[in-house]
């Protein structure tokens, strides 16, 4: 017998195997296709339809954080949830990468690092749409964007002070 008639004993034997052992169980691809009616969104009659976007049927969420329980990560959360649900994406967005926030005298402060972020969230409709947003939170808050430079990276810091006392003598990988 040669090799390549024993690989096909071999297959055969497992086609076998599988079919005594899968009969039973619902196969993967059938190679009968039923034909079912296609439904389209153009054959619903137009009272059926819903717009997800209408406000009166969308459900109201309290976003009012209370005095006592304001915290600068559940006061931006709340914030970011109210952009997302009232369609805001452009300032949600830019919102979601900010990680630096703080909360002093009902003031929420953003620091923002990147400067492409700071203008998105810094141009007066988008601040005007914050503060719109963040008084649903709690009617005292307000809010104030700020930008800050990236320090620089400690290393290159340091490998330019080595380079100021040793020159070219040194060679810093």
């Amino acid at each position: 017998m040669h090799k390549n008639d024993e690989k096909t004993l071999k297959n055969e034997e497992k086609s076998d195997f599988l079919q005594k052992n899968m009969s039973n169980k619902l196969p993967l691809f059938s190679q009968e296709t039923e034909e079912k009616e296609v439904l389209s969104i153009d054959d619903l009659p137009s009272d059926d339809l819903v717009d997800p976007y209408d406000r009166d049927i969308r459900r109201v969420r309290d976003y009012h954080i209370e005095d006592k329980d304001l915290n600068p990560l559940k006061v931006w959360g709340a914030v970011l949830v109210a952009l997302r649900e009232d369609n805001y994406m452009t300032v949600h967005t830019a919102g979601g990468d900010i990680r630096e926030i703080s909360l002093r005298d009902f003031l929420l402060t953003v620091v923002v690092r990147e400067e492409y972020l700071y203008n998105i969230l810094s141009s007066e409709e988008n601040i005007e749409i914050l503060n719109k947003e963040i008084k649903k939170v709690n009617d005292k808050l307000s809010i104030k964007v700020i930008f800050k430079n990236t320090p620089p990276d400690l290393s290159q810091i340091n490998a330019e002070k080595l380079r100021s006392i040793f020159g070219d003598e040194i060679d810093i990988k």
